[in-house]
């Protein structure tokens, strides 16, 4: 599975970031990593990685306390995530200025352990005049450091699996426990369907015997109402949670659409919405691909 984990640079971002960063006007922009005067391994381009949320460390340097370190395997891709490039905002002065560090103890500590890359949301693992200088010290160790790379968006295609693993977990718990008459009724008459939910059926007892429908509904809960800042927002269902977590602009402009005969508030650019959760969403698909939906009442 590839992962694209690169910032995404607008015209704005750049006028920011070349009016706050000399090195800016000469191209350093965005998600990078700077070769120094090595060249960098094309095997490194697929390597085992660990992220670690550090995002509760504030006004001080990232230390090896703040990380299993003893995750760290030789080789390894070790990514940082602060929520800085969220919080401040890619460009700003605060950004090439007040950005968070890792101390030099932890860069000593992966370097001993012959790590390959380190990832980072912000814009250097040191500031100011010892930032080139570190960057040189780690090529020299044959490790390379990717700078202003959203981590959040791995750390959200991880959640996203979790939530969507429990929500299918869930859902064939709930056909197991609470099997549907009306999709009961209609298998009577249709072979397929049939033995289509005595599988997902069979499934779901399985499901209830490896963690319980409480288990996956509490997942799914707590992945969907996490409430931190990052600049995005979601409406997670059982579709796809990656796949409705958009950047919160998406959700700014509302206006009012007719759907029939009522008026419902929608976000200005829902063709762009229902297309990545749907595809072409205005083609009803033939009859034997839709879906049969069923309202459930669960009472615990």
């Amino acid at each position: 599975m590839k992962i694209d984990i690169t910032l995404k640079i607008t015209p704005k971002m750049v006028k920011d970031a070349q009016g706050n960063e000399k090195k800016a006007l000469v191209g350093h922009l965005g998600t990078h990593f700077d070769v120094m005067d090595k060249e960098f391994p094309l095997d490194y381009t697929e390597r085992k990685a660990v992220v670690f949320d550090v995002s509760h460390v504030k006004d001080r340097e990232i230390d090896i306390s703040d990380v299993a370190i003893d995750q760290v395997e030789k080789e390894m891709f070790v990514a940082f995530y602060t929520g800085f490039i969220e919080t401040v905002g890619y460009g700003t002065k605060e950004y090439f200025s007040k950005h968070p560090q890792l101390s030099n103890e932890l860069l000593e500590e992966l370097l001993k352990r012959n790590i390959s890359m380190i990832g980072i949301d912000f814009t250097g693992v040191r500031r100011g005049k010892e930032h080139t200088p570190m960057d040189q010290h780690c090529a020299n160790h044959d490790v390379f450091i990717i700078e202003n790379m959203p981590v959040s968006r791995l750390k959200r295609k991880i959640l996203g699996k979790i939530y969507d693993f429990s929500y299918k977990g869930a859902s064939v718990c709930v056909d197991y426990l609470y099997p549907s008459p009306p999709i009961l009724q209609k298998s009577k008459e249709n072979i397929e369907l049939r033995k289509y939910y005595k599988l997902r059926r069979r499934i779901g007892f399985l499901f209830c015997h490896l963690g319980g429908l409480k288990f996956y509904l509490k997942l799914v809960d707590k992945i969907a109402n996490k409430s931190k800042e990052t600049g995005f927002y979601g409406v997670p269902s059982a579709i796809s949670y990656e796949r409705e977590v958009f950047e919160k602009e998406m959700f700014e402009d509302i206006i009012k659409v007719d759907f029939c005969g009522y008026r419902f508030k929608a976000p200005a650019n829902y063709d762009h919405y229902l297309k990545n959760l749907y595809g072409d969403y205005m083609e009803i698909p033939p009859l034997e691909k839709r879906e049969l939906h069923v309202a459930y009442k669960i009472t615990f």
